[in-house]
């Protein structure tokens, strides 16, 4: 065989989520024989993000509760929690700060305080420092029929208002005796909201919301 040299590239994956570069270079010489260079590179590109695990689920009567789990991560600046109402258009609700570059699992979670009624999609948006993005894969819940509750009942010094629809928040919550003398009232700021009960008599009385629906409570 006549003279040269011939370089092959190989790549392979290694433990640790990596992909290294191996090169081998084969040289014959004169006497027909073949030698053998094999040489593995230090070049090693990671990863950004291993996502492990991506959970939806309801949280009450109106908030969904997003779970996700990573086993590695190489510059990750976090997640943008994306959520659609037709799995088309999307439009970013939160952002979680990821843990940058770590070999460790690592756990997160984010609840959505005012997801809308019927099906809600949701996305993790992974932000690289250097801007590149991953998306994941789409996970969904549904709430259909959700009706906001008064509780406890009976109760003694406080009730909470849990909404179903988070157009009421900034709106006023009326306490009525049972022949609607009003004796309390209350401004919603939150999807659970706690009205004090302190300073009203034992007996029935009613929680009139801007919805136009009233909820019976007992005050022992």
């Amino acid at each position: 065989m006549g003279g040269g040299s011939t370089t092959f590239v190989l790549t392979f994956t290694a433990a640790g989520s990596g992909v290294k570069f191996a090169t081998v270079n084969i040289a014959n010489d004169d006497a027909d024989e073949l030698t053998y260079d094999f040489s593995v590179s230090a070049a090693f590109f990671t990863l950004p993000v291993s996502l492990k695990s991506f959970t939806v689920k309801k949280a009450g009567i109106q908030r969904s509760q997003l779970s996700w789990t990573t086993s590695s991560e190489s510059n990750n600046r976090g997640f943008d929690i994306q959520r659609s109402a037709n799995g088309i258009n999307w439009t970013s609700i939160a952002f979680v700060a990821g843990a940058g570059t770590s070999a460790l699992e690592q756990s997160y979670q984010f609840t959505d305080l005012s997801p809308a009624k019927g099906v809600n999609y949701y996305r993790l948006n992974q932000v690289d420092y250097d801007n590149k993005t991953k998306v994941s894969e789409i996970r969904t819940v549904t709430f259909a029929g959700e009706k906001t509750l008064v509780y406890p009942v009976p109760a003694t010094d406080l009730v909470t208002i849990e909404l179903a629809d988070n157009r009421l928040i900034g709106t006023t919550a009326y306490l009525t005796d049972m022949q609607g003398k009003l004796v309390r009232q209350v401004s919603i700021s939150s999807m659970q909201q706690p009205v004090s009960l302190t300073g009203l008599q034992a007996g029935m009385y009613w929680i009139k919301l801007a919805d136009g629906v009233t909820h019976k409570l007992i005050k022992q």
